[in-house]
């Protein structure tokens, strides 16, 4: 096979992958399923090939290029603009990394590489750099803007970063010093050898930037563990408060004919200062409205609660409640769950501007020992969703995504299955849960 052949091969299967790496940085999730994506790729790669071997001219080149990144960016969720103004943004950073190399080799390997006498060397060395270079600032990119739109919430230490990236500096001094011994023997099976070498080399800078991001992840992950814990012991702590408050206040409803009948025994005794004082008295001491749903005073606690919450946002929640049987998951439990679930609805529903579609349906029902959650709430604009995570754009919020979090832990406890979806105007939660005890 022709070797300015394999070069382009080489070259342009680098180019897709960093294409993947770069627009991975800046649109949020992918609008098709991984399997068509893979299947673009590959068209494209070959697309991309074919117009840098019979295009003729540079321009046609360019512009062939331009065409296969923008129809990349056709998998990713973003607007038309964004996706132009992206695809030139990675054409223009090939363009300067390219002519920086070319520079850079000008300067160091001074007539050697200017007279121009050895184009495949030349050619294979200038390829090889820029491609490495590139993945390194991608990377780097990538990691910038995902700590910097997710609020990371754990990083490793600075010796792991020192190390890894110490990695990328030894292979171009590996590349260049092989570019030499190419120079030296002049032949065409040194020249092969330095790409299956080279490419041996930038694979493995690829790995090592993968095991990076998997030990970050995890680290992160760790640590969202621990806030997750934390967060669902303060949230157990306020409803058991809230049941606390909710029992006194059933306590003293259910003695309201005492005081009604004491209130009407001083007003027909034109004792009208002491009716007054008992008045007060009762009005103190109901202090809050809890309206029964479910016949469980922990669930009707929290329901009562998000209800009030989401009426001072115009918001209205409709619930639809059947609970045939009795619930042997923990009460406190699937209090969580649903104050987790509605915290998220109303945070959405807010952002609606149509005062018409505020409104979040809830439908639980329990029936043949399997629990049945639905929560539909509308949204201003489409979610992306990944593996059954909401990946988030906030800045300063660094416990954003923790709700989904500890539903997932709970919803695991019962051996039960989570499900979020999207439409256009609806985000829909679906979670069954066995009405056993927890594992």
């Amino acid at each position: 096979m022709d070797t300015k052949l394999i070069l382009d091969i080489i070259g342009d299967f680098f180019e897709i992958l960093l294409a993947y790496l770069f627009f991975q940085v800046f649109f949020s999730g992918w609008r098709i399923q991984k399997k068509s994506a893979i299947i673009i790729f590959i068209l494209v790669f070959a697309c991309k090939l074919a117009g840098s071997y019979y295009l003729p001219e540079a321009w046609m080149k360019t512009a062939w290029a331009l065409l296969c990144y923008l129809t990349i960016t056709f998998c990713y969720h973003g607007t038309f603009l964004s996706k132009i103004l992206m695809t030139l943004f990675f054409w223009a950073t090939n363009v300067i990394v390219e002519y920086g190399v070319h520079g850079f080799l000008m300067f160091s390997a001074g007539e050697i590489y200017a007279t121009g006498n050895n184009r495949l060397q030349d050619y294979a060395i200038g390829l090889m750099l820029s491609k490495l270079i590139l993945m390194f600032f991608y990377f780097l990119l990538f990691y910038y803007v995902k700590h910097k739109n997710e609020q990371i919430l754990a990083t490793l230490e600075h010796k792991w970063y020192l190390a890894f990236l110490l990695y990328p500096s030894i292979t171009v001094v590996i590349l260049i010093q092989q570019y030499y011994l190419i120079l030296e023997n002049q032949n065409i099976d040194s020249l092969n050898r330095f790409l299956f070498t080279s490419v041996l080399l930038i694979l493995s800078n690829l790995i090592i930037f993968r095991i990076l991001n998997e030990m970050q992840h995890l680290q992160a992950v760790k640590l969202q563990a621990e806030f997750a814990e934390q967060q669902l012991n303060s949230q157990e702590k306020h409803y058991a408060e809230l049941v606390e408050k909710n029992s006194a206040i059933k306590k003293q409803v259910h003695d309201t004919k005492n005081f009604l009948l004491i209130l009407q025994s001083y007003i027909q005794q034109n004792k009208r200062q002491q009716a007054l004082d008992q008045l007060q008295s009762m009005l103190n001491t109901v202090g809050g409205d809890l309206i029964e749903y479910t016949e469980n005073i922990v669930l009707d606690t929290v329901l009562s609660a998000k209800i009030q919450e989401a009426s001072r946002q115009q918001i209205n929640i409709i619930p639809a409640v059947a609970l045939y049987g009795t619930l042997a998951i923990k009460t406190i439990d699937l209090a969580l769950l649903l104050g987790n679930a509605l915290d998220n609805a109303i945070e959405a529903t807010v952002k609606v501007s149509e005062p018409e579609r505020k409104k979040i349906w809830l439908t639980m029902k329990l029936q043949e020992n399997i629990l049945h959650i639905i929560l539909k709430n509308p949204v201003k604009e489409h979610v992306a969703i990944h593996n059954q995570s909401i990946p988030t754009s906030k800045q300063n919020n660094e416990l954003h995504g923790l709700g989904i979090t500890n539903m997932k832990t709970i919803v695991d406890k019962y051996r039960g299955t989570f499900d979020i979806r999207c439409s256009e105007q609806q985000f829909i939660l679906n979670i069954v849960l066995e009405n056993e005890a927890a594992t």
